[in-house]
């Protein structure tokens, strides 16, 4: 088969299995967003996440920016997997971060707001909206 021969080729096989009704393949989901680690007085703060066979924990973690060592590890939401469900589709990661005074705001893909204490990893509860401030 020519060079020029197999991009069509390749074109028509898509299209008879398309038309054949062939599933396509695509991404379940968006990518999560890249959310930046806040540096601030020689600590990171970094949001970070883990899967458990059960599971899916959202985190914030502060580390030593000197030698590593991780301060706290703070766990602000989990999300129990329904077996029925597929998992990707379940899991709702941060969206944005950010520094205000001693704390670190957060707002997941959903809307919901968290607050955690920069001093020691505490989430804190929001009372009402205006608590989060602007």
């Amino acid at each position: 088969m020519s060079q020029k021969a197999l991009p069509i080729v390749v074109g028509a096989l898509f299209l008879l299995a398309t038309m054949m009704g062939a599933p396509m393949v695509h991404a379940k989901r968006a990518a999560p967003a890249n959310i930046a680690p806040i540096i601030h007085k020689g600590i990171k703060y970094v949001s970070d996440h883990e899967k458990t066979p059960g599971k899916f924990i959202i985190l914030v973690k502060a580390e030593r920016l000197s030698d590593g060592v991780v301060l706290w590890k703070s766990e602000l939401y989990s999300i129990s997997y329904d077996p029925s469900l597929e998992r990707d589709a379940q899991e709702v990661y941060l969206s944005s971060m950010i520094l205000k005074g001693n704390r670190i705001k957060t707002i997941d893909e959903k809307g919901n707001r968290h607050i955690v204490d920069i001093r020691d990893g505490s989430v804190l509860p929001i009372l009402f909206k205006s608590a989060f401030g602007s």
